[in-house]
């Protein structure tokens, strides 16, 4: 049976794993909730009225429990334990797409994520069609030295079915103690049947930034995901590039693609780190008191590329933090971004621990780019549509497309346009550069070793010397009068 036999329902989010699950942020000391929910909703009940109200519900769920303690025929399943981590997930599941419970188990790993190691074999995964794929594979890590591909489908985990079962769950088999074993099973385009492979488990060591030069004239910087070090990563990775090509730079491109988000502290520096001066991000809140608490966060002076020209990469992947620093730079005029729309990812979480060792991951907020617009379930508009391989469209799910997702507050219209001005766009980009490959770069490959159309264009645009554009906004980009201070 072929991958394509096997696939024939809609694609599902593509949730990228290894150095993350999912986006989130880390974010201030507040436990409001959802923002725009605070804002719009209507309480006709007095204040006491709704406090009685409350207390009726919170009794009746303690009688419920009793009585499932006192009834229920398997005594070995009543235990107040379970009962309060399926509550809580109860209580959070419906709130929006990103708030959820993390019992300790899930909280340590998702530290190990940000941290930047782990125990496992060393791939990225998503979720496409209810089945695990892989998104990607580590060099020189357990999973590439098996033999694992990018596009693989994980059909099976030490012979267990993994179709429909959580993206968490697919990863949780994967992961275990250093020196141990599992086996895969994987469907790959083009074999007749599954193909079996064993892995044996080891320390894996993610980088958040992965550099090169392109020629030597064009430095190339992608962001996998925003941890705690991804800043200084990308500081040191400019310095590099900036030591080997010396005075023949013309441009950079920073490719968020498939980066889900990260750290909100790693992307308001990473944007800091483009620009002279402007606003980057304004996030807004509730505290305890219902009242509405902004924050904006502005650059220092310091431009660590020294205002050489930046083309940005995003595709439906491309949420959360990857927004905010696409939006931060597009605001600001100080770069292209190139791609496809990205994912739509408007909202703040904060990581709050519990005393058990899990945590709640809750969204406590909203942000608003440079310009002051919202982009919860619209993404960042591309100044350079750059549109995927035929039969490679349509691959992400968007925030708009999921349950319970928070609504646009529409404070500010943004009226960004596309432009085509690559002179690839206008045919299928792989059919393109195929027919060209010997006259194409080779550091221009993907990891099929087939022409990164995207890329190709972006490096295009830079040695045109491409001005970013002028975006229209119903409202101007606030920019501080006063001299901006240096970076800290």
């Amino acid at each position: 049976m072929t991958a394509k036999g096997f696939l024939k329902n809609k694609f599902a989010i593509a949730a990228l794993t290894g150095a993350m699950l999912m986006p989130m942020f880390s974010f201030g000391d507040e436990t409001a909730t959802d923002l725009q929910k605070a804002e719009t909703s209507t309480n006709t009940l007095t204040p006491e009225e709704q406090k009685k109200k409350d207390q009726e519900a919170y009794n009746l769920f303690l009688q419920s429990l009793e009585i499932i303690r006192e009834s229920y025929i398997d005594p070995s399943k009543t235990n107040y334990s379970d009962f309060f981590e399926s509550a809580v997930r109860g209580a959070v599941k419906d709130l929006d797409p990103h708030s959820a419970y993390q019992s300790p188990e899930e909280f340590k790993r998702m530290q190990e994520d940000m941290g930047g190691n782990f125990a496992g074999v060393g791939m990225r995964v998503r979720m496409v069609r209810d089945t695990p794929q892989i998104a990607g594979v580590m060099d020189n890590t357990p999973a590439f030295n098996s033999g694992a591909q990018e596009n693989d489908y994980i059909i099976a985990v030490d012979g267990k079915n993994m179709r429909g079962l959580p993206l968490e769950e697919v990863v949780k088999m994967m992961r275990g103690k250093p020196d141990t074993e599992v086996k895969l099973t994987l469907l790959r385009e083009g074999l007749d049947k599954p193909l079996d492979i064993t892995i044996k488990r080891a320390i894996i060591k993610v980088p958040s930034i992965q550099s090169k030069k392109i020629g030597n004239d064009i430095g190339y910087i992608a962001l996998s995901t925003f941890g705690r070090n991804s800043a200084q990563d990308l500081r040191n990775a400019v310095l590099d590039l900036k030591e080997d090509m010396g005075d023949n730079v013309k441009g950079y491109v920073i490719d968020l693609r498939n980066n889900g988000g990260g750290l909100l502290t790693a992307a308001t520096r990473i944007s800091d780190d483009f620009l002279e001066n402007g606003n980057i991000v304004t996030t807004r809140r509730r505290n305890r008191l219902s009242e509405i608490v902004k924050k904006t966060y502005t650059a220092h002076r310091g431009d660590i590329t020294d205002g050489k020209p930046i083309v940005v990469l995003v595709n439906g992947a491309s949420a959360s933090a990857s927004e905010i620093v696409s939006g931060a730079l597009q605001d600001n005029g100080r770069a292209i971004i190139l791609g496809t729309q990205s994912f739509g990812k408007g909202s703040v979480q904060q990581i709050i621990p519990l005393p058990n060792g899990g945590a709640l991951r809750l969204t406590t907020g909203l942000y608003f780019t440079a310009s002051g617009r919202s982009i919860q379930n619209k993404g960042i508009t591309p100044d350079i549509l750059f549109k995927p391989a035929k039969g490679n469209r349509s691959l992400y799910k968007k925030e708009s497309e999921m349950k319970n997702t928070i609504k646009n507050p529409n404070l500010i219209q943004d009226n960004t346009k596309t432009k085509a001005t690559c002179s690839l766009i206008e045919k299928d980009p792989d059919i393109t550069l195929d027919t060209k490959e010997s006259s194409i770069d080779k550091t221009m490959l993907n990891s099929r070793g087939k022409p990164d159309g995207a890329l190709v264009c972006a490096v295009e645009n830079l040695r045109k010397d491409s001005t970013p554009p002028v975006h229209t906004l119903t409202k101007p980009i606030v920019v501080p009068t006063t001299p901006a201070a240096p970076k800290p």
